[in-house]
């Protein structure tokens, strides 16, 4: 195979061919883990916030009655509660309808479930045989999901042989030379068009 490797044109062979294939697919699942634990790490953040809003729910609204602007809400909330931008923003702009029984439920489940995934992909990015064995999943997964079986017959019993002149094409052409001795191959039909 010839192929770019770390942006050089290189020869591989088999061997060497899978193992760069394998070195992409670690870089690709890791910064695909990356980003998801960094999505994750965001949102926890930011149930954090909403948690200790309803936690202390009844200060919160007075806080946000009192206040004359959003910003000002912000500011408040941040300097009560030690809350982030992110935080606050999230709380300023959430809904009353988020604070029924089975939403506050809902996010205290949410946020053990982004737990779980959290440890799960820094386990994941912190021992390579475990991003070996993801990567060995998916690729399982895609084998199972497209592969079927082989199209065409391999018949062994034929014995053909094939002559190097049974590769080329038969076709009219004109042979010329030069005064000084160059000979050119022509087709007929590119011939007949220059006359």
């Amino acid at each position: 195979f010839f192929s770019l490797v770390d942006g050089e044109p290189k020869l591989l062979n088999i061997k060497y061919a899978l193992e760069v294939y394998l070195k992409h697919q670690e870089n690709v699942v890791t910064r695909r883990l990356r980003f998801d634990l960094n999505k994750a790490n965001d949102r926890m953040h930011i149930l954090e916030g909403l948690k200790i809003a309803v936690e202390n729910i009844d200060e919160v609204i007075k806080i946000i009655k009192s206040s004359k602007t959003d910003q000002d809400a912000q500011s408040n909330l941040s300097a009560r509660f030690d809350l982030s931008e992110k935080q606050t923003k999230a709380i300023v702009d959430m809904r009353l309808g988020r604070l029924t029984g089975l939403a506050v439920d809902g996010m205290i489940e949410e946020m053990q479930n982004l737990a779980a995934e959290i440890e799960r992909i820094t386990n994941i990015l912190a021992n390579r045989d475990l991003l070996i064995d993801l990567i060995i999943d998916e690729l399982t997964e895609i084998k199972n999901k497209y592969a079927d079986e082989r199209r065409t017959v391999i018949d062994k019993n034929i014995s053909a042989s094939i002559n190097d002149e049974d590769l080329i094409s038969k076709r009219d052409i004109v042979i010329t030379t030069s005064t000084k001795g160059y000979v050119k191959r022509i087709d007929l039909e590119e011939y007949k068009t220059q006359r």
